[in-house]
């Protein structure tokens, strides 16, 4: 690999540690529980991305496979906090996961040096798994998002006379984090409909 490859794995590296920390430390002052769920899996992200960057040896390999796999399955529960899953489906969800941490145990340990094919098939097993347990929730999420109403735009002058009062400032983006926070001076424009 070259410099350039190494450096970039590193920073990717180093991005889900960062960002495992922020959720970490966000959930830490705000405690929720779906806001503990959203922290475990990008913690359990982090922690693999960490550790894949260190020299390989069969237990840290095991580590890795398992936060992966975590880290798929708590974005699922992240979703179940706000859309229940149906018995059904969560059992099946926890079988996936038990199923797919088994195949990945095997993966490192028994059949670390078998037939290339086998090793293939049981890495697609994991990645499946975990395009399962994230991809639900992305697709579900955007169904859910498109019965929601637009985000309204803040303008008006009478808002603009608030917001420049204000010590507090908002982005007048809808996008923005800030302008949705609870905390925002605009909230009340939103609600006047200026």
């Amino acid at each position: 690999m070259t410099q350039a490859v190494v450096l970039a794995q590193d920073l990717t590296a180093a991005g889900f540690v960062a960002l495992g920390a922020a959720i970490g430390y966000r959930w830490y002052r705000d405690r929720g529980r779906a806001q503990g769920t959203l922290a475990v899996a990008l913690i359990a992200l982090a922690v693999a991305a960490a550790l894949s960057r260190l020299p390989p040896s069969p237990l840290l390999s095991l580590v890795v496979v398992i936060a992966f796999m975590l880290s798929g399955y708590f974005v699922l529960m992240f979703r179940n906090e706000f859309m229940p899953l149906g018995r059904t489906f969560y059992r099946a969800a926890n079988v996936l996961l038990g199923v797919s941490i088994l195949c990945g145990i095997l993966a490192v340990t028994v059949f670390q040096h078998a037939n290339p094919a086998l090793v293939t098939l049981l890495g697609l097993v994991l990645i499946t798994s975990w395009a399962i347990f994230t991809g639900e929730p992305i697709v579900r999420f955007w169904l859910a998002s498109n019965r929601r109403p637009a985000v309204p735009y803040w303008g008006g002058a009478g808002c603009r006379a608030r917001r420049r009062s204000s010590s507090r400032s908002c982005s007048r983006s809808p996008w923005s984090l800030r302008s949705m926070s609870a905390s925002c001076p605009l909230r009340s424009c939103a609600a006047s409909g200026e």
